[in-house]
């Protein structure tokens, strides 16, 4: 099972974030006090002590949470929320640090985290509005990389065939050497406007026949293209060509049952 995007980057953000004085101007006598209980929260979530992170934040927020300054607060608690599994009371948090006006570096971290939860539940027109409005502010180092990969997926899954390919190629050039601008790549080089579900790629050209004939004896529309990898020449077997990935993905398990490791594509 694959981890959550948003659960994934809760481990990996924090660590620079960056919870400076200026964060905390103005909350008052006890500001100094905010800011560092603020810090040690920080640094106990990005090593990965959620409780104690959230044990720390909880009475920062409430004695000084309606102000601006607390921007910081609800996203370090969101962050712990999510590896909780309390992904909407996380998503309250960071809707809340958002209606505070954070600065523009933390204003692009919740925005990412926000198309995290999205992706996760392949909501994928707002992880793509949420994902585009963040990646011009995020650091160029992981996870940033990995974001833009979601970036680029959110686009495909949402039709936007176009605008996800130029992610995919800022993604290769920034990144060279990153397994996700590898990803990036196998996905870019899918030239179509549709998706389909891949079924199998065979060198013997009579072993796609036959999986062909056990699909189509199903009903399914499937179809083979050939295609050089390499020294090889294959036999690629797909079904379908859907508009949307939610075509495809409500037929792959009816495809399942003849080609058991069958995906989509792209």
């Amino acid at each position: 099972m694959r981890m959550r995007v948003s659960r994934w980057m809760a481990g990996t953000m924090l660590a620079g974030l960056g919870i400076t004085a200026g964060m905390m101007a103005g909350c008052g006598g006890p500001g100094a006090r905010a800011q560092q209980q603020l810090g040690e929260a920080q640094l106990a979530a990005a090593a990965g002590h959620y409780s104690r992170a959230e044990q720390l934040v909880d009475p920062v927020i409430r004695a000084h949470g309606g102000r601006k300054e607390l921007a910081a607060a609800y996203y370090v608690r969101s962050q712990c929320r999510i590896r909780a599994g309390q992904r909407d009371a996380a998503r309250q948090d960071l809707d809340m640090a958002l209606r505070l006006k954070p600065d523009a570096d933390l204003r692009a971290q919740i925005e990412a985290q926000l198309g995290n939860l999205a992706f996760d539940e392949d909501a994928y027109p707002t992880a793509s509005l949420m994902y585009a409005r963040a990646v011009g502010r995020l650091p160029h180092l992981p996870p940033t990389d990995r974001i833009m990969l979601q970036y680029g997926v959110a686009l495909q899954r949402s039709g936007q065939f176009d605008a996800a390919r130029r992610v995919y190629a800022e993604l290769i050039h920034d990144f060279r050497g990153s397994p996700h601008a590898g990803t990036a790549a196998v996905k870019q080089s899918w030239g179509e406007n549709y998706f389909a579900i891949q079924c199998g790629a065979f060198s013997r050209p009579s072993s796609a026949q036959e999986l062909v004939g056990a699909l189509r004896a199903r009903g399914l529309n499937a179809e083979i293209s050939t295609e050089v990898r390499g020294s090889s020449r294959l036999s690629v077997v797909r079904v379908g060509r859907f508009p949307t990935y939610a075509d495809a993905a409500r037929l792959l398990a009816r495809v399942r049952g003849v080609a058991s490791d069958a995906f989509i594509v792209p």
